[in-house]
């Protein structure tokens, strides 16, 4: 869940909230898909590609792309060009490497495409 976005629940607070526009980008830029980005339909995939994003953060103490906005993250194509794990971390396995180019993958269909398939990869290449 992205906390930047989340709202009170009428029961526990009288903090009102206001609706977001239609056609309104939420999320934290950071951990945002390129297809969310750029306002393409919701998708669960956008949750995995923050998940991938924070598991990279985690495994290297860095985030994954170079820049200080999605152009400079996707590029004018909105593809995604990740930091090789090696430049944080020279003795990763390269399994490391395997796992993060499947999720961050241009095709949306060439990424894990449920939570439990990243996992799955996500221990192997931990073994």
């Amino acid at each position: 869940m992205d906390f930047g976005i989340a709202k009170f629940l009428p029961i526990a607070t009288q903090q009102l909230t206001v609706d977001t526009a239609p056609g309104a980008v939420l999320g934290t830029l950071r951990y945002m898909s390129p297809e969310q980005w750029r306002g393409d339909d919701a998708r669960p995939a956008w949750d995995l590609w923050a998940l991938a994003v924070v598991t990279y953060e985690m495994l290297t103490g860095a985030y994954p792309f170079e820049g200080r906005s999605p152009a400079d993250w996707f590029g004018n194509g909105l593809v995604a060009r990740f930091t090789p794990v090696a430049t944080h971390l020279p003795e990763a396995p390269q399994h490391w490497q395997a796992l993060f180019a499947s999720a961050f993958a241009h095709e949306p269909a060439r990424r894990p495409q449920s939570v439990e398939i990243l996992l799955s990869e996500l221990h192997a290449a931990l073994s």
